[in-house]
């Protein structure tokens, strides 16, 4: 089961309001909701998704909603939405192929899922579920992207931004570009920069180091994150992509700045947003944020559609793949669990049989006993072996009826979970 918040249908703000802190933290206090069996945060500018795996859907799904709820700064009602089942792993395979990112096509993305995934692995909040869904997800985006021409193009939100710029100007040769910040936004739009070959890029960071690294790659220049104000007067496009959790320029900040004549552009990518909507109301300047960025998306869509046309094909294909091995696992522990209970009829019969022959004789030894052990454990292994293999055979080849027959049958009901 999925819970998101996306920029489909959430403007900025709410997103901003729906984050969850740090998602480490997040997987943990999800995967600690009784349940919920396993658990993934993803969290990016432009979604806050959870995915889960849960004892029973609609009480868990219950739970999960109480916990966007009290975790989340807005009222989710009118925001969230949830995804169950086929729905909610073909949404994963889309997402990182890109499909469902604001820049269709995007690379970003697809790294960012990494991420994540590498996180709740680290926090033990992912199992064989999530595990093999997350796993296939990071293969096709790969194999999407080097089969296709679906990232041509601008294809982050940084390069997005930066082909914005462009339109705008027309040419960026002449310009002279501040970026602030320094993470993977901000490489992303150094990247898409270089390639523009631009006036001059300088580059202002909290950690002047980082800032310094990324501004030998653009061979630009970084100056001390409370000195870049001094910059503005001299600056045509400022890209501005810090991971602050509040505004880094406000209209105060700005005030006898841009010089009569001159004109600014302002594009702030960052989730929060690093720069005040007051700012817009200065005279010569111009602020677009994340929604702005909706106009480059639509523009790409149409060029993209024949190469989404050959991802949607490999994710169809991938989709049926995953549904397959996931019908094996049930199939596996379906049969795990019919040895399990036998196993413990086993025993039980095992110790009253034993306690049987003590009464009958003077003593049981340790042979006597071993050969009851091989015995019995010989009934249980060739007693269930036909019935297992029905079982998992009906699993590969999807045979429901079989299954639940099976379920029944064994009385099974309690082990199957819901994802």
């Amino acid at each position: 089961m999925g819970l998101q918040i996306t920029y489909e249908w959430a403007e900025v703000e709410e997103l901003e309001a729906a984050r969850l802190g740090k998602s480490c933290k997040a997987c943990c206090q999800i995967a600690d909701l009784k349940g919920i069996e396993e658990c993934v945060v993803l969290q990016t500018c432009n979604r806050v998704e959870i995915y889960t795996v849960v004892s029973e859907l609609q009480r868990d799904k219950g739970r999960l909603r109480k916990y966007a709820q009290t975790s989340m700064d807005l009222a989710v009602g009118d925001y969230i939405k949830f995804l169950s089942g086929v729905e909610l792993l073909e949404h994963l395979l889309r997402l990182a192929c890109g499909l469902e990112s604001m820049v269709f096509g995007e690379d970003q993305i697809l790294g960012q899922i990494e991420e994540e995934y590498e996180t709740a692995q680290k926090e033990g909040t992912i199992g064989k579920v999530l595990n093999k869904a997350f796993e296939k997800s990071i293969m096709v985006g790969k194999k999407v992207r080097t089969e296709t021409d679906i990232n041509r193009g601008p294809t982050s939100v940084g390069s997005a931004a930066v082909g914005l710029a462009e339109e705008l100007f027309g040419t960026l040769e002449d310009k002279n570009i501040l970026i602030i910040g320094a993470g993977e936004t901000a490489r992303l739009v150094g990247k898409s920069l270089k390639e523009r070959n631009p006036g001059s890029v300088t580059v202002a960071n909290r950690t002047y180091e980082r800032g310094l690294k990324l501004a030998r790659k653009l061979d630009g220049e970084v100056v001390e994150f409370s000195d870049f104000t001094k910059l503005l007067p001299d600056t045509d496009v400022i890209i501005s992509a810090t991971g602050a959790p509040h505004f880094i320029l406000e209209k105060r900040d700005m005030k006898g700045l841009i010089s009569p004549g001159e004109n600014l552009l302002i594009i702030d990518v960052a989730n929060p947003r690093d720069v005040s909507e007051e700012v817009s109301e200065i005279e010569n300047i111009e602020l677009c944020d994340l929604d702005n960025l909706q106009q480059v998306r639509d523009r790409n869509l149409e060029k993209r559609k024949e190469e989404a046309d050959k991802a949607e094909s490999i994710i169809e294909k991938e989709l049926d793949s995953l549904l397959k091995e996931y019908e094996g696992m049930e199939g596996d522990k379906m049969a795990s669990e019919i040895h399990r209970k036998a196993e413990e009829i086993r025993e039980r019969e095992m110790s009253r049989a034993v306690r049987r022959l003590k009464k009958c004789t003077d003593s049981v030894n340790g042979v006597e006993v071993e050969v009851l052990e091989d015995l019995t454990r010989g009934l249980v292994r060739k007693t269930l072996h036909d019935p297992m293999s029905q079982i998992r055979e009906a699993s590969r080849e999807g045979d429901k009826e079989l299954l639940e027959a099976a379920e029944k049958l064994f009385d099974l009901s309690e082990t199957r979970k819901d994802s």
